[in-house]
């Protein structure tokens, strides 16, 4: 059976029985082992998410392209959602069937593979990638929102509407008036039902009990790494932003490539997050 390579995979999770979870270590070793699935099935699906078709123009036969001029990269630059969109899932309705947990943490079974596989990797290089904040219901996701962003009144000064000039009291100080209760954000929060975290393919990372940050050199193996996973780190939350989150970093799917030289231009998909 011919087995074309496409140059956009939309990734489909696989439902395998009970949902299982992948714990941290096996005998003292430094590895990530699916009590249920095992390692060598994380792989199997994530080679079976790679090799599925799409509608886009055939680019020959996958067999005869060898590993080396075959590039892994993401399909958004950010947390990618259509596929579960499409099979009318709901941003923090997640069903348990798509759910895995990778140690403590909660993710969409396709993240929870490509992640297991990253830590199991950054382990290799003698990082420890610790995802403390995973998957947030729409409960959990209202309950952030509340905390970070409470509803406090705002003020606002007194004009004449027909001159534009301040109206001030007996003492010629200016009225200030209180209007109706705002927002505001002490820490950049989504919406109820708007945040990626809703679909089980967002990370927030620790390192050592504190969020991780822009020196740290999980961080930095990230940087370098995790787009060949599928994950990247999203523009707003870069270290050089106003509201940097160096601990935030998003699913944005995978899609396998051939080396640029093998496709014309215009069917080159951008990578995200490549240096």
């Amino acid at each position: 059976m011919t087995i074309t390579l496409i140059a956009l995979v939309v990734l489909a999770s696989t439902l395998i029985g009970p949902v299982p979870t992948i714990d941290v270590g096996n005998a003292g070793a430094d590895r990530f082992v699916a009590s249920e699935l095992g390692s060598e099935n994380a792989q199997e699906h994530l080679d079976g998410l790679l090799r599925g078709r799409s509608a886009m123009p055939e680019l020959g036969d996958f067999e005869t392209f060898t590993p080396d001029v075959l590039v892994r990269v993401p399909v958004s630059q950010e947390a990618y959602s259509w596929d579960l969109i499409d099979r009318g899932l709901k941003n923090g309705r997640l069903p348990a069937s798509v759910l895995m947990s990778v140690g403590s943490c909660l993710l969409e079974r396709d993240a929870a593979y490509t992640m297991s596989q990253m830590i199991e990797a950054a382990a290799i290089d003698g990082i420890k990638l610790s995802p403390a904040w995973c998957y947030r219901s729409l409960q959990q996701q209202r309950s952030t929102y509340e905390v970070n962003c409470p509803l406090v009144d705002t003020e606002e000064p007194l004009f004449d509407p027909v001159t534009g000039a301040p109206v001030v009291d007996e003492n010629g100080e200016q009225i200030i008036e209180i209007g109706p209760p705002q927002r505001e954000c002490s820490l950049p929060t989504a919406t109820p039902s708007r945040s990626n975290h809703g679909w089980g393919r967002a990370v927030d990372f620790e390192v050592r009990g504190r969020t991780m940050g822009c020196g740290d050199a999980a961080f930095r193996w990230l940087q370098q790494n995790a787009a060949d996973y599928g994950w990247i780190h999203p523009d707003w939350a870069q270290c050089n932003r106003p509201d940097r989150e160096p601990w935030h970093w998003e699913y944005g799917g995978l899609q396998l490539l051939p080396f640029p030289s093998l496709v014309a231009p215009e069917r080159i998909v951008p990578p995200a997050n490549i240096e």
